[in-house]
């Protein structure tokens, strides 16, 4: 009884198996090569707002399919891509970015690594001219 019923057990294990691993591709109809190669650059430089360190191109979340869309719709509607970062920058803030634009907010994190690199290697300086020169920072007596 148990052998006959194998098969049929394992069907539906099957089946329910590839209902599950179903995933979403994109066929995005594109007008050109070059329209393509436009949505690849954009949907690969802007990150994913759910996921952490993924674009949206790399991304399964609903949230990335659906900026997927949008970014097609909007190159088919002629949009620069000017203007799609900045429609996505204007919805989800700088974050969206992979690289941020120098702006007043993001001043400090296009310059603090000049300004620690200025400070590390002043005190790499300081620290060899003083072992260089062990009595320069001591007062002068007179005898």
């Amino acid at each position: 009884m148990r052998l006959r019923c194998f098969p049929m057990i394992f069907c539906c294990v099957l089946l329910l198996a590839a209902t599950c691993a179903r995933a979403a591709i994109d066929t995005w109809i594109f007008d050109s090569d070059q329209q393509e190669q436009r949505y690849r650059t954009l949907v690969s430089e802007l990150r994913c707002p759910k996921c952490e360190g993924q674009s949206i191109g790399d991304s399964n979340a609903p949230v990335a399919n659906d900026l997927r869309g949008v970014v097609y719709r909007q190159l088919k509607q002629g949009w620069t891509d000017q203007q799609i970062a900045d429609f996505m920058v204007e919805r989800y803030g700088e974050f969206v970015l992979y690289r941020p634009r120098m702006g007043g907010s993001t001043l400090l994190l296009w310059c603090a690594p000049l300004v620690f690199f200025a400070l590390a290697l002043s005190t790499v300086i300081w620290i060899a001219s003083r072992t260089r020169h062990p009595g320069r920072g001591k007062p002068w007596h007179s005898s």
